[in-house]
């Protein structure tokens, strides 16, 4: 079955030991679901699962997995299980990196609002996904280092270009400066002293703020180069989930026929 549309993304825990391999575990899981009526296509509920250093994309993003035990949440909502038990267990450091870049990839594909980023068990009664994973761990791994460090690079872009600004407007007010000195009666030998040392003084200064414009235009150019990288780095961090999860896909897809295949051979089917 297919999603209509995507509103939410539901966290899951499978508590299943947290460092097992990852084929025993989505053997473990598949099973479970389909001893349950949750694995109605042959895949786990879960779209995505997480283990302690490793990912598999367990079923067709677009497709409905019975995954939250309420219906209106499953028809249009995303699935990621974290395997372990959080009630004990706490995330490892890769966990922590796959969820943010999970849960950032999939709302910004599908326009989810963070707010609609679910814990399970705020959707019916249960631990899931256990009481080490929260709101505020949530909030942690969504806002990443790269969005940090994009949004921290705007806001000195901006600031700097202020500044630039600001310079050229003084750079032009000092500038009809001089030439009012120039243009000054000039009848006495101390007038011509003081005006003269006020032109100077005047230059001087018009010449250190365009060397701080000069800095600044190359500072900001640097800026806007660095945005560039880590726009660049976060773009590549997409597109590698997008494979890995179409990679996983495929291979669930393969081992699905091959299975069907050989119950169909021994008669099983």
């Amino acid at each position: 079955m297919t999603r209509k549309k995507t509103t939410n993304i539901v966290v899951h825990h499978t508590v299943t030991p947290q460092d097992h391999d990852k084929l025993g575990t989505i053997a473990r899981i598949r099973s479970a679901h389909k001893k349950n009526g949750l694995a109605y296509d042959g895949n786990p509920a879960y779209h995505f699962i997480i283990g302690h250093n490793w990912t598999v994309a367990t079923r067709d993003i677009k497709t409905i997995g019975y995954h939250a035990g309420n219906w209106e949440i499953n028809k249009v909502s995303v699935a990621v299980a974290l395997v372990g038990n959080f009630n004990n267990d706490h995330l490892t450091q890769y966990q922590e990196d796959e969820l943010g870049r999970i849960l950032r990839h999939w709302m910004k594909e599908f326009n989810i609002a963070r707010k609609n980023i679910l814990l399970h068990k705020e959707i019916k009664a249960t631990a899931c996904p256990g009481a080490n994973i929260t709101q505020g761990l949530i909030d942690m791994v969504v806002s990443s280092k790269e969005n940090d460090m994009i949004t921290a690079l705007k806001a000195r872009i901006v600031e700097f270009t202020a500044q630039v600004k600001r310079l050229h407007i003084e750079v032009k007010k000092l500038t009809g400066e001089v030439v009012a000195g120039k243009g000054r009666e000039m009848d006495k030998d101390t007038q011509i002293i003081v005006l003269a040392n006020q032109v100077e003084a005047t230059r001087e200064e018009v010449k250190r703020k365009e060397e701080v414009i000069v800095a600044k235009e190359k500072e900001l150019l640097e800026l806007r180069g660095s945005l560039d990288d880590a726009e660049q780095t976060a773009e590549e961090n997409d597109d590698r989930i997008r494979e890995e999860a179409a990679d996983e896909a495929t291979e669930e897809l393969k081992q699905n026929i091959l299975g069907n295949f050989w119950d169909w051979l021994t008669g099983k089917r």
